[in-house]
């Protein structure tokens, strides 16, 4: 019988580890956090654009109304003049 040769415990390697995920968990952590972040940002952005929207709208509409109103007063006097004008006219006709 051969004698069989003996292993010395200095030349172990260790064991490949193998890797089973892509990502570490920190890495998963941070990116789940950036995603977060990102989304609630996005709805506030447009909440906030969405209601400036409607802020402006409305006051483009509220200064078209005053700018009619004042319009139609300006030109409700002389136009009541000229009828009455013209009313008194007509009536100066059928007279004669």
């Amino acid at each position: 019988m051969e004698p069989t040769p003996a292993k010395s415990p200095a030349v172990q390697h260790p064991k490949p580890v193998l890797k089973r995920h892509l990502f570490s968990l920190r890495v998963k952590f941070i990116l789940g956090l950036v995603f977060l972040i990102c989304a609630v940002m996005g709805v506030v952005t447009w909440l906030v654009l969405d209601q400036m929207r409607q802020t402006l709208i409305q006051q483009v509409l509220d200064r078209g109304e005053a700018q009619v109103r004042g319009l139609a007063l300006n030109s409700e006097d002389p136009l009541l003049t000229q009828l009455s004008q013209e009313i008194g006219r007509a009536s100066c006709r059928e007279r004669v």
